[in-house]
């Protein structure tokens, strides 16, 4: 018998097998460049880093990290080269580029880019660190042709790069769009590790019917054929379900925001004299470093540039070490806030619209002020997503394969004429039991946009 895993897997063909994908093949001419690459101290990194941060502690089998999505998203980005038409060089950086898009992640993933962010709100985002990782594979890249500044350019979605060719935007598409080998991926990871059934597209259906859109005077772009536009619909909704319910749910949210909280507590500490409990040295100088950037108007790309050495060894392992550390042998603040995320001990929450933003925020900030109440003790969860964007990166639907005809998709879809360019956001107010118990004044002051908290009471 034929096993139906090894269906499309080519003779000599280097192979994966994947919880998600099955047999996952990669080009066997490619082997040499993909284990220089996997088998790197730099890229294994990824192997400790979990791809939903701290949403285990919310779904328990949410522990997959981001080297598998990784290697998952550079075998669709060959499934979707393959159906293109790219060959040699394109469909190489296609899959290198996707294989590369999240070198970049620290710690707890986007939690830990939440931390980073200094006086003029500049945040230092994961894929700022691209370059700097991608730097260190020059000479591995070079023996394929490869320019390392140019799979920088695809990931971080930048204009044509230097040396880009005819097919540039094509691959940035693969690699990062709206239907990109990315969110392919990891809908499906995520869906199956945190057990949800609404996370599955027919991602088989979408890449049969991706197509190359050749638009006069315009680069060649990633489109879908008119017969394959109902799968890329139902791709959408399955994101927007998904963020809603995975990546926004209001208690993961919760500790993410405790998490910047407890880490900033650190790295501001008075004298640095929290941050001298921490053992590992690498972690301690970042940690110090993160805590000079956030009181200065530094740029981004200064911190990445000297702070680079310390970050590419920093892994999940490392921050939930001095969690414990601090819950186990600190005081004050941070050993509660420590304690509460190594414990898994969530404060309450409480939904509330958010055109009342701006009125809840200001009676919260007078009570805490008037209380002397630490602001991580109660404060405001945000959350803002739009399931579809219609006017920086279109998606487009083409009419047949041997047609010109090419629109976008919302013309064919009512429901995301309805649901596209539309923020949909979500405000909770998070309160720790000891507010909850004795913050009755708050309770009162707050009952007209919160009706349900007025008679809330703590719960052990």
């Amino acid at each position: 018998m034929i096993d139906k895993r090894q269906e499309g897997v080519k003779n000599n063909d280097s192979v994966v097998n994947d919880a998600v994908h099955g047999v996952m093949s990669f080009p066997v001419g490619d082997k040499a460049i993909l284990k220089s690459i996997i088998n790197s101290e730099n890229f294994q990194r990824l192997r400790h880093i979990k791809q939903l941060g701290l949403a285990e502690l919310i779904f328990p089998t949410a522990v997959h990290n981001r080297f598998s999505h990784c290697l998952g998203t550079a075998y669709i980005a060959c499934r979707m080269s393959d159906k293109l038409g790219l060959t040699g060089d394109d469909k190489r950086y296609a899959m290198i580029g996707a294989l590369f898009h999240d070198i970049g992640h620290g710690p707890f993933s986007h939690a830990f880019e939440s931390f980073l962010v200094n006086k003029n709100e500049k945040k230092v985002k994961h894929e700022g660190w691209t370059e700097s990782f991608l730097r260190e594979f020059e000479d591995v890249l070079e023996k394929s042709r490869l320019n390392y500044k140019i799979i920088s350019g695809l990931i971080q979605k930048k204009e044509k790069i230097a040396g880009g060719n005819v097919n540039y935007y094509l691959i940035r598409d693969i690699i990062t769009s709206q239907v990109d080998a990315d969110r392919l991926d990891y809908l499906l990871r995520d869906a199956h590790f945190c057990g949800v059934p609404y996370g599955n597209p027919d991602i088989d259906w979408i890449i049969e019917h991706a197509t190359r859109i050749d638009e006069t005077e315009q680069p060649p772009r990633l489109g879908f054929l008119k017969k394959g536009w109902h799968a890329v619909e139902h791709f959408l909704l399955c994101r927007r379900i998904m963020t809603q319910n995975i990546c926004y749910h209001n208690k993961i949210n919760f500790f993410e925001n405790l998490f910047r909280y407890f880490l900033s507590a650190v790295s501001d500490s008075e004298d640095g004299n929290l941050i001298d409990k921490i053992n590992n040295s690498k972690l301690k100088k970042f940690i110090a470093a993160a805590g000079k950037y956030r009181k200065s108007s530094d740029s981004p790309e200064s911190f990445i540039q000297e702070n680079y050495a310390y970050y590419k060894t920093l892994t999940d392992y490392d921050i939930w070490t001095i969690i414990r550390d601090f819950s186990v042998n600190g005081s004050g603040d941070v050993s509660e806030m420590a304690k509460k995320i190594y414990g898994r001990q969530p404060h309450q929450t409480f939904q509330f619209e958010p055109t009342c933003e701006g009125a809840v925020s200001s009676i919260l900030k007078k009570w805490r002020d008037e209380t002397e109440t630490p602001e991580w003790k109660a404060f405001i969860i945000k959350s803002d997503d739009m399931a579809y964007e219609s006017q920086d990166d279109p998606i487009l639907i083409k009419e047949d394969k041997n047609s010109n005809k090419v629109q976008r998709i919302q013309q064919y879809s009512d429901l995301l004429k309805m649901i596209g360019d539309k923020s949909e956001k979500k405000c909770y107010l998070a309160l720790d039991k000891s507010v909850i118990k004795e913050g009755q004044k708050l309770k009162i002051a707050l009952k007209l946009y919160i009706p349900r908290l007025e008679g809330a009471v703590s719960i052990t």
